[in-house]
């Protein structure tokens, strides 16, 4: 049920739905609209990840049921008109309802229809777009948008180039040479596969650290996603310089105290990684849409700031060789890179320019 609230504050609704790319930033920027005394509602599926994470936060939430088609195959292509009809027709009596004050689009396939339903009735819609290629929706919508936000240069035309949103605590985080200042020891090496886990980095990862001289060997801390922590620990063996664990929300403690991370190039996960001044082997996932988590990872390769490697090429001799190669030094220089091409500013920057919208629309109306 909804409540469509005092209208004397503004109404703002938040699509996103797909996957954690999409879905927290448009978190933060819905919490920071909060706090701002606006009412927000989040459009997006009841069976994606987003239903229950934005449940979690007490965010109003309406399911508009429209699913991928891309690589789908013929049957879901020839339901698409009726889903697509459908799926349009709950975001148009969900928008004549509330009658928000504008529409914000994080990316994913859920944001089509109502960015269709936005521009019928009239409703002004923004776009942000998190990685380093532009998703279908906000591609093809993005003619339409009054604004449009992108986390990497000239992914969209007419855009402005602002970053992912991130976290607060984020951006209280001290800079590389602070963090660096005084360490010794081992290298500290972070593998993060997500919540899901990255099947290849458990299962090479554990074999690299093996073929190292135990003089040699780093501190690993290592994400397996759930229900693989058992098996990567016995991976590794008897090593004791290995902290093995399926997931945590608190990864930003982790990311303080490491000197170099091997992880995905999710979009989220490179902005957190540049905001906090962190060097970086990315093993994009292969079979990423549009292959963006290569195009993700090559802006930070541009910036000296990180290392990229195709999963296929990927093995425990390449791997065990270059750990063995890198140095506390190194990490940190390509940290202070990676600060040096982050955008911290992104919640603030969009936030303000959504008010200009609001501003706009009052001045018009």
């Amino acid at each position: 049920m909804f409540d469509e609230g005092d209208n004397t504050v503004s109404r703002i609704c938040i699509i996103a739905g797909g996957t954690g790319g999409h879905i927290f930033p448009g978190l933060v920027l819905a919490n920071v609209f909060l706090q701002k005394g606006e009412k927000v509602f989040w459009l997006g599926n009841d069976f994606g990840m987003e239903y229950k994470i934005v449940s979690e936060n007490n965010i109003p939430f309406l399911s508009v049921n429209f699913r991928a088609v891309r690589n789908s195959g013929i049957f879901s292509w020839l339901k698409l008109p009726i889903t697509l009809s459908c799926s349009l027709y709950r975001s148009l009596s969900f928008l004549r309802r509330v009658c928000p004050d504008f529409v914000l689009g994080m990316g994913g396939y859920v944001c089509f229809p109502v960015y269709l339903a936005a521009f019928l009735l009239r409703i002004p819609f923004v776009i942000h777009e998190q990685n380093a290629i532009a998703g279908m929706a906000n591609r093809v919508c993005s003619p339409l948008a009054r604004l449009r936000f992108c986390a990497f240069p000239k992914v969209l035309p007419n855009s402005f180039y602002v970053g992912n949103p991130v976290r607060p605590e984020f951006l209280r985080e001290q800079e590389p040479y602070v963090r660096f200042k005084g360490r010794n020891g081992s290298l500290r090496v972070l593998v993060l596969g997500g919540s899901k886990g990255a099947v290849v980095l458990n299962q090479i990862v554990p074999k690299a650290v093996n073929l190292l001289p135990l003089t040699n060997r780093p501190v690993i801390y290592h994400q397996t996603g759930f229900g693989r922590e058992s098996s990567v620990r016995d991976a590794y063996g008897t090593y004791e310089t290995v902290k093995v664990f399926e997931f945590t929300s608190d990864i930003i403690e982790i990311y303080r105290d490491v000197d170099f991370v091997i992880c995905r190039a999710g979009a989220m996960t490179v902005t957190e990684l540049t905001v906090l001044g962190l060097a970086a082997l990315f093993i994009p996932y292969p079979y990423a849409v549009d292959n963006h988590q290569m195009l993700n990872a090559q802006f930070c390769v541009s910036a000296g700031s990180a290392y990229v490697l195709c999963q296929d090429n990927l093995t425990a001799e390449w791997l065990s060789d270059f750990l063995s190669s890198l140095t506390r030094g190194r990490c940190l220089e390509m940290a202070e890179r990676a600060r040096s091409i982050s955008k911290t500013q992104a919640a603030r920057e969009i936030v303000e320019e959504c008010y200009q919208v609001l501003l706009s629309k009052y001045k018009t109306s």
